[in-house]
């Protein structure tokens, strides 16, 4: 959990403009992004 709050965070650190008043939907597609990047690894 720690890694990811550290990606999200240098993320939005980063373009400011851009997701500040989203990051609520970024973090959701973060986390749906590597539920089923993991999801995929597991099926196989």
């Amino acid at each position: 959990f720690a890694g990811l709050e550290g990606v999200i965070t240098a993320v939005l650190d980063e373009f400011p403009h851009i997701w500040a008043k989203r990051r609520e939907w970024f973090v959701l597609g973060v986390v749906i992004t590597c539920f089923f990047g993991s999801l995929a690894t597991l099926t196989f």
